[in-house]
């Protein structure tokens, strides 16, 4: 008998039913992913507890979740089935203080929207490899954040002077 291989469970908390519907239907058109739509934080803390989650897609734009300390408290939750999951922001805005904020929470990668949900389905694939390429290697808590090519720094030399 052959070792058990579950598909990969990628968790999507959306700011709103219809995106939540949206990218749900684009990445569970994979066979091979297994997606869980969640519409609160206390799901989705109760689902992680019991069941591992490979990827986390999370939209920053929620006003009843501040979603960088969300994450973070997942990933330092003593209780969590699996707390070495990748995860993926979406925002509308990006600026400095959410930059330093995603950076400090563990986040890997932040997509600005709107954005094709067919973006997101190969960033979730390419998630999905970096994380088959080191499984057993612990994940650092602070690294430098990767922006997407859908990211275009407006003052890549610093602020300007007003």
């Amino acid at each position: 008998m052959g070792a058990c291989v579950r598909e990969p469970i990628i968790a999507i908390f959306a700011a709103s039913p219809a995106l939540a519907s949206v990218l749900s239907m684009v990445v569970a058109g994979d066979p091979k992913l297994r997606v869980r739509v969640f519409d609160s934080a206390v799901s989705l803390r109760a689902y992680m507890r019991i069941a591992p989650i490979s990827v986390l897609v999370c939209d920053c734009d929620r006003e009843d979740v501040d979603m960088p300390a969300f994450v973070m408290s997942l990933r330092e939750d003593p209780d969590a089935a699996e707390r070495r999951f990748s995860s993926i922001a979406l925002s509308r805005q990006v600026s400095r203080s959410f930059k330093r904020q995603i950076d400090a929470s563990g986040i890997d990668e932040v997509l600005v929207k709107p954005m094709s949900p067919r973006h997101l389905l190969e960033r979730v694939h390419a998630r999905l490899a970096r994380r088959s390429r080191s499984p057993s290697s612990p994940r650092p808590r602070h690294r430098p954040l990767e922006w997407g090519p859908n990211v275009v720094e407006l003052f890549p030399g610093g602020q300007p002077a007003l």
